[in-house]
């Protein structure tokens, strides 16, 4: 059915009925948005409707309503519709599983109390000393900009366990950072094959819709596809991870909004942040250079007039150029085939815990490897299963005889490359 064939028909049905049509996706809705979306033009129509239905409303404190599985599962029967028929013009069917609505599954996974410390290793004998110290009190993961994190439940516990665990130079060369309270979720919280057909249906139909217009933005940091497939399900996972399941909110909703603004993270996040303000303050400083030279091509511009306009001094703005062309010859290259090399990197497998502990890198290596595997095989059981060993720090020593014969193909070769 085409868009315009469901927005002629769901609009020639009885207001009555569009208000159940929409309120039974089991999402929230606030009355306004409700209004909104079923294209009710009375307030009385609608307040009227949920006067007359307080028994089958679930209301939130912030007079957000939904309904439940059972209800959502009768009232389709009742209408004679297929439960994964789309009824409402923008609006998926509804997201049902054992019983359950996607917000149930948030409700009934909530977001845990972690604090966190940040800190700088580095020397490679001081970050093992952090990790072992740490080790069951924290996972450590490393940032994009270089740095570590810990994530526990108490900030303050974490800091004083480095402070007597490190000598006093090897302490104060952390530059450690503390945030008390942070909420997220663990994927491990969340049901196993719940979160496989999620991730599918998020990352592979929902996100590629809505960073269409971000892609060219995308495209310059990430330039192999599978890599951009990657950042998609990592964006997905990290907002599963925050999301705040007491918002009274979709989840798609939820997602929409972030994926509008962390694609801008990208250039911080490859480049780090000074030579990626460095490039924007040239951009804007060319621009400005232009103006008043009446367009004039950017390479007649003086080291001296671009440097006196960022305001930085010439020495450093050569410096950063100088890593700017570095960023620009890399981007520019030719991709290396693998199959084409004497060189082939052979691919290794995960076996033991020491393989892991031994490097958080490694950790977010094997967690990418394992998401393009799945987007190459469809086997999203057996990335899961590596994905929640690692979320939870407990590697089972088995792990290999429990994935696919073509998922272990996949990701064998990733490894081996990352």
């Amino acid at each position: 059915m085409t868009k315009k064939t469901l927005r002629k028909r769901f609009n020639e049905k009885d207001p009555l009925w569009r208000i159940e049509a929409v309120i039974h996706d089991g999402n929230w809705y606030d009355f306004k948005k409700w209004k909104k979306i079923a294209k009710v033009k009375e307030d009385k129509t609608l307040s009227d409707w949920i006067e007359n239905n307080k028994d089958i409303l679930i209301k939130s404190e912030s007079n957000s309503y939904r309904v439940n599985y059972n209800e959502i599962i009768r009232w389709y029967e009742q209408e004679g519709i297929e439960i994964d028929e789309k009824i409402v013009p923008s609006n998926f069917p509804p997201k049902l599983w054992d019983g359950k609505t996607e917000t149930d599954i948030f409700l009934e996974a909530p977001r845990r109390r972690v604090g966190t410390i940040s800190f700088e290793a580095k020397k490679e004998e001081v970050l093992k000393k952090c990790q072992n110290i740490l080790k069951g009190t924290a996972k450590v993961i490393q940032e994009n900009d270089g740095r570590y994190k810990a994530y526990g439940l108490s900030a303050t516990h974490m800091r004083n366990l480095l402070s007597k665990g490190l000598s006093e130079d090897e302490f104060n060369s952390l530059e450690i950072k503390t945030r008390a309270i942070l909420l997220q979720r663990e994927l491990i919280d969340l049901p196993r094959e719940w979160l496989e057909t999620s991730l599918d249906f998020y990352a592979n139909k929902f996100a590629p819709s809505i960073l269409k217009t971000s892609m060219p933005t995308i495209s310059i940091y990430l330039k192999d596809k599978n890599d951009i497939k990657s950042q998609i399900v990592i964006w997905v996972i990290t907002a599963m991870k925050k999301f705040d399941e007491n918002a009274s909110v979709p989840f798609s909703g939820y997602l929409n909004s972030v994926l509008r603004h962390w694609p801008y993270d990208l250039p911080n996040e490859h480049l780090g942040k000074d030579l990626a303000k460095f490039q924007r303050d040239r951009k804007k400083a060319i621009d400005i250079a232009r103006e008043e030279n009446d367009g004039d091509s950017e390479k007649l511009f003086s080291i001296e007039k671009l440097s006196e306009l960022m305001n930085i001094s010439e020495k450093e703005y050569i410096t950063l150029n100088d890593e700017h062309e570095t960023w620009l010859a890399e981007k520019n290259a030719t991709a290396l085939i693998w199959e084409d090399s004497a060189n082939e990197k052979s691919g290794s497998m995960i076996g033991k815990k020491e393989s892991l502990d031994s490097n958080t890198k490694d950790m977010f290596n094997i967690s990418i490897s394992a998401i393009k595997s799945a987007l190459e095989t469809e086997d999203w059981e057996s990335a899961y299963l590596i994905i929640s060993q690692i979320d939870t720090n407990d590697i089972d020593d088995k792990t290999n005889e429990k994935l696919s014969l073509e998922f272990i193909k996949s990701f064998s070769s990733y490894v081996g490359k990352s």
